[in-house]
């Protein structure tokens, strides 16, 4: 115990927070007891409901006060298992503490009022497929033990398999000057790299000798900020953040891989988050580190690809209904991917098109086919999911298109990271493939496992309609997360179905990863359902009244 309360003591001094674990709570409770007019407690939870994780913060004297138990307090995260909101089992709802659900009653409260005013202001008409008033449930809630959901990713770029990616190999002995590691550099790049740009990320007065160096040698060269730039600002929340022209971030989300022959990232430390955000792009050319202070160079390791025989299955829900015109397009970019553990199921509500003759054609390469009238997407997809059996999920609209090898990239990305929620790029096309019109990336920041940020993403109009997260072909969850947050559609919901799961999803406890690649096609088109007119507005209003709903019943 004397030892304890020492370790604990020194870690604290000094303004530093710690966090301690105890194996039963007579320890903890003595431990605190004695130190009681010493340390704050931050928090206070069960982890895995044996361990009792005790956060603390050193409180100087002249802010000491007694009586631990009674006067400071305590935060915890709190978790409730709701039933009755439409749910096929209990979802989770976990948020830091009580008090963080008085903050998002009033975003809910904020948005509406928002939301209001877009109506009357543009004179949004409302369409006739929703309900006249917001849907009520029966909601109960149980609230749980301070406890996480099942053993949750790792979060952070320095976890231990991001750490398994990032390995250096010194070329050499450490160089007795700059200018030999600038030739050394300059002649092997010259000798080994055939083709392509080579980009140099860093400080632009420390690349900028071997940049021309290799510029007066006929070689083209890119030099480029680290990570999102200096001139970048963070977005709505901490995990947002829109990379700066001329930063290598930017770079990465709008260039083509292809173009480049080889990265030298130049700088005092390895630059964990920028070469991770490499990893997770089509970027295949090789990459070195220079340690400038140092005058060390060093050839940057990627992780060996995963065994084919131990990639994920992926099941995809295709809904269908009169889109005859793009189905068989939609159906050929997944069916391409030659993904070899593929549960492909369709659910058509009784086209009349053509769209299943279409079906026909392909019917043995599907693992389902569903076909008969339903009440809509939500129901349709509803009935798909039902049948999915995928590690990894997604659903793709029949007038949309997965991206070529996109399926891979997304098992790839699961298997070394474990994040819930895999998310790339998406492009805005027209009648034809060929037809861009826009390149979304969402603000989630790079080469980084993070959680979702719940309010946040409740933020619709402030934050959500900034282009900050998901168009839906470009994001595909884990059955983790899908089961954790209910395991449905809600099926009222005629409009932004996917913004409802992936806010369900945050409040469950979902992790990200933004990978730098484009994973899907959004098309645009006469007849699809999403406006410009933004009639989806009353629906969201209406979600933000369920929401609200939800936070009161939770108080």
């Amino acid at each position: 115990m004397r030892g304890v309360l020492r370790r604990c003591v020194q870690n604290l001094r000094g303004g530093r927070g710690a966090n301690f674990y105890f194996r039963n709570f007579s320890t903890a409770r003595a431990v605190l007891v004695a130190i009681s007019n010493r340390v704050r407690v931050l928090s206070v939870s069960l982890v895995r409901a044996v361990i009792l994780r005790i956060d603390l913060l050193w409180v100087p004297r002249e802010r000491r006060t007694s009586g631990l138990w009674r006067s400071q307090v305590v935060r915890c995260a709190v978790s409730w298992q709701v039933w009755d909101f439409g749910e096929r089992r209990p979802a989770l709802v976990r948020l830091p503490d009580r008090g963080t659900i008085s903050d998002a009653i009033e975003v809910c409260d904020a948005e509406i009022a928002i939301i209001d005013s877009e109506i009357a202001n543009c004179d949004i008409a409302r369409p006739i497929h929703l309900p006249e008033k917001c849907p009520r449930f029966e909601i109960r809630s149980a609230v749980l033990p301070e406890v996480g959901p099942p053993i949750a990713p790792e979060v952070g770029v320095g976890c231990g398999r991001d750490r398994a990616m990032l390995r250096a190999v010194t070329v050499g002995q450490r160089f007795s000057r700059p200018h030999d590691l600038v030739q050394y550099l300059a002649d092997d790049l010259m000798a080994t790299v055939a083709s392509g740009d080579i980009l140099f990320i860093g400080d632009a007065d420390a690349t900028s000798t071997t940049s021309s160096l290799l510029r007066n040698r006929g070689r083209a060269s890119v030099v480029l900020e680290s990570g999102y730039g200096k001139k970048s600002k963070s977005g709505t929340c901490s995990i947002l953040q829109r990379p700066d022209i001329g930063s290598f971030f930017k770079f990465l989300l709008d260039s083509d891989p292809r173009s480049v022959g080889a990265v030298i990232f130049v700088g005092s430390s390895l630059p964990v988050e920028e070469l991770a955000a490499a990893c997770d792009s089509k970027i295949d050319a090789p990459m070195w580190f220079v340690d400038a202070n140092r005058r060390q160079l060093s050839r940057l390791e990627r992780p060996a690809a995963p065994e084919k025989s131990s990639w994920p299955k992926i099941s995809i829900v295709m809904p269908s209904f009169n889109q005859a015109s793009y189905l068989e397009a939609a159906i050929r970019s997944v069916l391409d991917q030659n993904y070899p553990f593929l549960q492909f199921i369709i659910v058509d509500g009784g086209s009349t098109d053509g769209s299943l003759d279409i079906v026909s054609r392909y019917r043995e390469q599907f693992s389902a086919v569903i076909v008969e009238s339903d009440e809509g997407q939500s129901d349709a997809l509803n009935k798909g999911f039902a049948l999915a059996t995928g590690e990894i999920m997604n659903w793709l609209c029949s007038d949309d298109l997965l991206e070529p090898g996109s399926l891979e990239c997304v098992a790839s990305a699961f298997l070394r990271h474990r994040a819930d929620l895999i998310a790339g790029g998406c492009i805005r096309i027209g009648a034809t493939r060929d037809e861009e019109t826009y390149r979304h990336h969402n603000s989630l920041r790079l080469g980084i496992t993070m959680p979702l940020d719940a309010l946040d993403i409740l933020k619709f109009i402030r934050s959500w309609e900034s282009a900050n997260y998901f168009f839906q072909p470009e994001v595909f969850f884990s059955r983790r997360i899908w089961d954790l947050s209910g395991a449905m559609i809600k099926n009222h919901l005629f409009y932004a179905m996917d913004y409802d799961l992936w806010l369900r999803m945050a409040l469950a406890g979902a992790t990200f990863r933004h990978l730098p690649v484009m994973i899907g096609c959004s098309r645009v088109h006469p007849t699809q359902k999403t406006q410009s007119n933004r009639m989806y507005l009353h629906q969201i209003r209406q979600m933000m009244e369920e929401y609200k709903y939800l936070f009161q019943s939770l108080c």
